[in-house]
């Protein structure tokens, strides 16, 4: 699948998830509001937009929701701001074809692909949540780096096992 078909993929996935959506307006926000505009949405500020659309009970799904609440502090230091949404309900039906681009990063790339092959193998139509933190916990690298620069990780996050080894077919032979 070529970059274009992925992002197409993405955009009719996640518009039929407004919260989602909104999740991800909130982390262009959030991106906007940083010194460097060129680094683009990262998964931390998406996040972040998760929890501004979601409200605390996002929070209930992390071991340590204070940590996370230090990294929003950090991450969006003015709060939440609401100025991409509200371009995007002012622009979304114009007849000049108002666009926007945004960079993801690399890791949020990954568990919004991971959340809508989630999505599209169970069938089932939600808010999104469950297929986002499914593809989170899914992911070692993001948990970990979670885990080690914020200090808080998902709450269902279950470490991998490298234990599943069959059994030797004659037990003699160990």
């Amino acid at each position: 699948m070529d970059y274009i078909q992925l992002l197409h993929h993405h955009a009719s996935y996640f518009r039929s998830r407004r919260k989602i959506f909104k999740a991800l307006m909130h982390g262009m926000d959030g991106a906007l509001q940083r010194k460097d505009h060129n680094e683009g949405i990262t998964l931390e500020l998406f996040l972040c937009g998760m929890y501004f659309v979601f409200g605390r009970g996002f929070l209930g799904r992390f071991d340590d929701p204070d940590a996370f609440l230090r990294m929003q502090k950090d991450l969006a230091p003015n709060g939440k701001l609401s100025s991409m949404t509200r371009w995007w309900r002012r622009y979304r039906n114009s007849p000049d074809g108002q666009m926007v681009g945004a960079k993801f990063d690399e890791p949020l790339t990954r568990v919004l692909w991971n959340a809508t092959r989630i999505s599209k193998a169970s069938g089932l139509r939600s808010n999104g949540l469950p297929e986002i933190m499914a593809a989170l916990c899914l992911d070692e690298d993001v948990v970990h780096d979670l885990k080690h620069r914020w200090g808080f990780m998902p709450r269902a996050y279950l470490e991998p096992r490298s234990s599943f080894q069959r059994p030797p077919a004659n037990p003699l032979d160990e």
